[in-house]
């Protein structure tokens, strides 16, 4: 069912999307009333994905988002707020945000119920199952949406900082650079597209956010060039770096076919660390120690697989082993 979910949706056939769901909408309740009956069993966290309740959840997000496509908000936010409901130890986490946000910004922008966004926004901002950077993103939606008085952003800020308190504690400051361009608004329809405008010689571009700040490290900060690669970069070091430690067989419970890319852990938070701290450590411990010369060596030796290393024969497949 969740296939056919998917391929509906993939194919813009929302109201086909409805008939589905209202067969998945059945299957949920059935599997959170087989599971309430029963004692809650221990399931890791990267095992979430591949339960029938996480498939039954993720196509029900697909329905509600079929009711938003159609413009049905109110019916939309009926099945978020269904979703909302189940015990978050069922829910993925990253989920219940998803839906968290859309009803909020369906009851701000299309319902015209800033009581009931501020409402859910309040529940958010409480809610210490959600990381302080989740918090504070339904913050700014909210003040940017301009939907509460000043008396409810005092309450709303105050519990912002109280959160921001409790989950993390800054020990370092990360300086700020501001990079302001003029705004033009373009009408999409039900929507607003906002773009970013850089004057050049008889003409405007309007570019991307990424390409404004582009165009500032060149014209103000001198750089010679720069790459919008959204860390793709850091992602290609990590795998290339770390290839043997990702894909160690030797972790328990990650591997379960054949077919996977990655292991299950892999963004399963902490675990993933856990799972490989002593190799990790030894890896980061060897990397430490190599010097930008033999950094060098190592590329361009890398095919001969042998350079000289403070004075001994080291094998550079092993560096990177």
């Amino acid at each position: 069912l969740e296939n056919e979910m998917w391929n509906c949706w993939n194919s813009k056939k929302y109201t086909v999307c409805l008939h589905v769901g209202s067969r998945i909408r059945h299957l949920l309740d059935e599997e959170l009333r087989l599971l309430s009956e029963k004692p809650c069993s221990v399931r890791l966290v990267h095992y979430q994905n591949f339960t029938t309740i996480v498939s039954l959840l993720r196509a029900s997000t697909v329905l509600a988002q079929a009711f938003e496509k159609l413009r049905m908000y109110d019916k939309a936010n009926a099945e978020f707020e269904h979703l909302i409901s189940i015990n978050c130890q069922l829910a993925p986490a990253h989920r219940r945000s998803f839906w968290y946000e859309r009803a909020i910004l369906n009851y701000g922008r299309h319902l015209k119920l800033p009581k009931k966004a501020f409402e859910l926004a309040a529940d958010v901002i409480q809610d210490n199952t959600f990381d302080y950077y989740f918090r504070q993103r339904i913050y700014d939606r909210v003040m940017q949406m301009n939907l509460v008085d000043e008396d409810c952003e005092k309450q709303l800020a105050t519990n912002i900082q109280t959160a921001l308190d409790e989950t993390i504690e800054i020990d370092v400051e990360i300086p700020e650079k501001v990079i302001s361009a003029p705004l033009l608004s373009k009408s999409m329809g039900t929507s607003v597209k906002t773009v970013f405008v850089i004057p050049q010689e008889h003409q405007f571009s309007c570019p991307s956010v990424e390409a404004v700040a582009l165009n500032y490290y060149y014209q103000e900060e001198h750089f010679s060039k720069g790459l919008h690669s959204e860390g793709s970069i850091w992602l290609a070091l990590f795998g290339l770096l770390c290839w043997n430690e990702i894909y160690d067989s030797t972790v328990e419970d990650v591997w379960i076919s054949r077919y996977q890319t990655y292991p299950l852990d892999l963004y399963a938070g902490e675990m993933f660390w856990i799972n490989r701290q002593k190799t990790f450590e030894k890896k980061f411990g060897t990397l430490q120690c190599l010097s930008v010369q033999v950094v060098f060596l190592l590329h361009r030796n890398l095919k001969s697989c042998e350079i000289v290393f403070a004075g001994h024969s080291v094998d550079a497949s092993c560096l990177l082993a």
